[in-house]
């Protein structure tokens, strides 16, 4: 099969041959190479095939491109997903939740509102006002911790929560699962996913 053939048998959801994804993950290795229509979700066979000729004659490549026609493309690699993010687990960066819990601490954590979360994540990620040394009686403390508990014990975190919030810059918070394009902090090798 030629490459515009592979990649118009390719299904960028992986629900389709996956053989044909396995020849191309031998061709393209983690290369960029898969581009997908914003508009369609489906992946252009000629566009995606000349970036997989490009990669493998050693050109640099790029998470997007433009068409002939102006149009922007995003570029991902063989395997990866575009539309499966979910919810990342923000006492452990680059772990998705499954269904609202915590996959290393087996517990639920949906009930923690966003704010809560986001100040978490700062203070453990950017400020370092958190270490967890105990995550089940931290993730206790915080279930009835209000904002007042939090300001008093990661301030830093809290005035860079506001800082940020007013810049329009808080963390997403969601990973995509089935990546392979990512050095996720997957501590308890739970599987392949990229923090965004």
């Amino acid at each position: 099969m030629s490459f515009v053939e592979l990649f118009e048998a390719y299904d960028v959801r992986g629900v389709r041959n996956p053989g044909v994804e396995r020849r191309l993950r031998d061709l393209a290795g983690t290369a960029l190479c898969v581009v997908v229509d914003p508009d369609t979700g489906k992946v252009e066979p000629e566009l995606s095939a000349r970036l997989l000729e490009d990669a493998r004659l050693g050109y640099p490549l790029e998470s997007c491109v433009l068409s002939n026609e102006c149009k922007l493309y995003s570029v991902l690699r063989v395997g990866d997903r575009p539309d499966l993010y979910v919810d990342e687990d923000f006492l452990y960066p680059g772990t998705p939740l499954h269904r609202g819990a915590s996959l290393p601490l087996r517990r639920d954590v949906s009930q923690i509102d966003r704010w809560h979360r986001e100040v978490v994540y700062l203070a453990l990620t950017r400020t370092h006002e958190l270490r967890l040394h105990d995550p089940h009686s931290f993730l206790d403390w915080l279930e009835s911790a209000d904002r007042a508990a939090l300001q008093k014990r990661f301030p830093q975190a809290v005035l860079l929560h506001a800082k940020l919030a007013a810049e329009g810059n808080l963390p997403r918070l969601r990973v995509q699962l089935n990546s392979t394009s990512a050095k996720p902090n997957d501590p308890f090798n739970i599987g392949s996913h990229v923090r965004t």
